[in-house]
């Protein structure tokens, strides 16, 4: 049974209760007059008959809806009331994503545009429980006539994320976004490719050293931009110049990368025009300064004067960034399939440039279409060996292969130049005509087989048969 007890001191009521019947437990009263204490005592011994019975009278349900807030804090406090949570709005979390510190302040920045659109959109006292999934795709429609695509399906996966750390943390039950669909769009039609010499070209016609720099450290070492640019120096550990004949490094620190082991910095060769603009850059430079671009901080944006520099000079670049996907283009095509040495040189992965960076420009298509001809002419070359023949000896082609690497087994899969021109110049003489028809179709397919031996050679265990050859043809036709 609760009760009263005057507190001389400060001329304000205790009450005091057990919620165990052993223990005594109290909590103040802001009041001072002892009918208001004593009614306040009055219904302490309904909320604990309500603690054991689990059923609350209306009189006492009508007190609880009338409670001032700081009764109410006070009950909570002294254990006799739920803490009731507070609905959370639309600034309670923004404010606890820009308060986050395991962020880069190029991630804060990214908040803050979402979070604008949404206090524009919802306003900031908007309770997140009271948005819906109509509500949410109204917002996606709000944003696509706003914004490109591309910037709205940022700006939407960013919402998503937002709401579902909201429902991680119980604010809602569900994200109001979980049916809404951001990401990225990938917009190939803008992707240019530059090739190293066109590049070369323009950087001779721009005037300002600094901005040639960094155009040379985009094109000629994959430089992201300001994120990697704005903490380059002077220093041996960033700059090694070539010496005695040894090509010298640039080091790049990555912070987009940095919190994977092994991937916060990477080593580029110094190409000789990007060795050639960072001295004229270096000798521009005033004695004793260590920062290599001190007017650029994390979250510049060099791409506005870049562009304007490059046009100047006579490149009609849509997007600066093309230069980095010039540069990781000519590593994935120098790698091949090396995909640790292609990551080493640009920073990401195999599979992530294969998706935004691999732009197929002219000199590329020629080649694959050149590849492509050759092998179409391997097949019309099989095609007329095989066509009306009983086989080589009462063997297939197929036939053949198998026994030619049976006879040669360290040359596997006709992997050498003897044995494949063999296997495709030799089926029209191992059939019925006589040595007279076996020696035209040589001279007819001599020209053939010298144009395509080389790359099959590299390629020969895919080279079994005519079913192999159009199985690959088809494969790569989007080379």
């Amino acid at each position: 049974m609760a009760f009263i007890s005057l507190v001389k001191q400060t001329g304000k009521y205790r009450i005091c209760y057990s919620l165990d019947g052993i223990s005594q437990r109290s909590f103040m009263t802001a009041t001072g007059d002892k009918k208001k204490a004593q009614n306040i005592c009055n219904f302490v011994d309904r909320l604990l008959d309500w603690r054991k019975t689990g059923e609350p009278d209306s009189t006492l349900a009508s007190w609880l809806a009338a409670l001032t807030p700081d009764l109410r804090r006070r009950l909570e406090k002294a254990d006799l009331l739920e803490a009731r949570q507070e609905p959370k709005t639309i600034r309670d979390i923004i404010d606890r994503f820009k308060n986050r510190k395991d962020v880069e302040p190029a991630t804060l920045l990214t908040y803050d545009k979402i979070a604008s659109n949404l206090t524009e959109y919802f306003g900031s006292d908007c309770q997140l429980e009271s948005i819906d999934t109509e509500q949410a795709a109204e917002f996606q429609s709000w944003l696509n006539k706003k914004y490109c695509e591309a910037t709205a399906k940022r700006r939407i996966s960013l919402a998503k994320q937002f709401c579902n750390e909201a429902e991680k943390l119980g604010w809602v039950s569900k994200s109001p976004f979980r049916f809404c669909k951001g990401g990225d769009v990938v917009n190939k039609t803008k992707w240019q490719y530059f090739s190293p010499d066109d590049i070369a070209k323009a950087i001779d016609k721009i005037p300002n050293r600094e901005h040639r720099a960094q155009v040379a450290l985009m094109r000629f070492a994959g430089c992201r931009g300001a994120s990697e640019m704005y903490q380059m120096t002077w220093s041996p550990e960033t700059v090694r110049w070539s010496s005695g004949g040894e090509t010298g490094n640039i080091t790049l620190i990555a912070d987009k990368t940095k919190r994977h082991k092994g991937k916060e910095s990477r080593n580029i060769p110094l190409h000789p025009v990007l060795e050639t603009c960072l001295r004229d850059w270096y000798d521009e430079a005033p004695e004793g300064r260590l920062k290599m671009f001190p007017k650029l901080y994390k979250t510049s944006n060099p791409g506005s004067w870049l562009k304007k520099s490059l046009r100047f000079a006579g490149i009609n670049i849509e997007q600066v960034y093309s230069l980095r996907r010039s540069y990781c283009s000519d590593v994935m095509e120098a790698c091949g399939q090396d995909a640790a040495a292609y990551e080493r040189l640009t920073g990401h992965s195999y599979a992530m440039g294969l998706r935004h960076y691999q732009i197929f420009h002219r000199a590329r298509k020629e080649k694959a279409e050149g590849l492509l001809m050759g092998f179409w002419k391997v097949q019309e070359a099989a095609e007329a060996s095989d066509a009306g023949n009983t086989g080589i000896n009462g063997k297939t082609v197929a036939g053949f292969a198998a026994e030619q690497n049976a006879k040669e087994p360290g040359k596997q899969g006709l992997n050498s130049t003897e044995n494949i021109a063999g296997f495709i110049a030799g089926q029209g003489g191992a059939t019925s005509g006589g040595n007279g028809r076996r020696q035209g179709q040589e001279e007819a397919q001599a020209p053939v087989i010298q144009e395509v031996l080389p790359y099959a050679v590299n390629n020969c265990d895919i080279l079994q048969n005519v079913q192999e050859i159009k199985k690959w043809a088809v494969q790569n036709s989007n080379l």
